[in-house]
């Protein structure tokens, strides 16, 4: 049994409106993909562009005891927990009560979507370079086509 002229132009129109979407994401990560990577110079003086657009909540803890418990470095006094999925992103800056202001803004930073090298204190001040993972999971594309 053959479909219609008017079935297959009806499967035609949804397969464009369910395949453009995804393409216009692809499109917009492509751009970042290639060339050079996008990178945060200053990280650790300034705020980066926020790639993620996460939803950003905040959890002090009184006591380092239950901050180590959550954060995976159990020497650090912060951390930012990020998670994204098509269309949203969100982050949980886990801090102790005491942090000084320019580690809040550190972790704020990795909300934004971005990442320095490794956990040495010299990598905090060289350039940091967005997550991809995150970035693409979040659905970049969409979200850098709109800007």
């Amino acid at each position: 049994m053959r479909d219609s002229p008017k079935s297959r132009m009806s499967k035609i129109v949804l397969g464009v409106l369910i395949c453009l979407p995804v393409t216009t994401a692809l499109l917009g990560s492509f751009r970042v993909l290639g060339g050079d990577p996008p990178i945060c110079e200053e990280a650790d003086q300034r705020p980066c562009e926020d790639l993620l657009q996460a939803d950003i909540r905040v959890v002090v803890h009184q006591e380092l005891s239950t901050l180590r418990a959550v954060c995976p470095h159990p020497e650090s006094d912060a951390c930012a927990l990020r998670s994204a999925s098509w269309g949203e992103a969100h982050c949980v800056i886990h801090q102790w009560t005491a942090v000084p202001e320019a580690i809040y803004e550190h972790e704020m930073n990795h909300c934004r979507g971005w990442d320095h090298d490794d956990d040495s204190a010299e990598s905090y001040h060289r350039p940091w370079h967005v997550n991809r993972g995150l970035w693409l999971a979040r659905g970049a594309g969409l979200y850098r086509a709109q800007k």
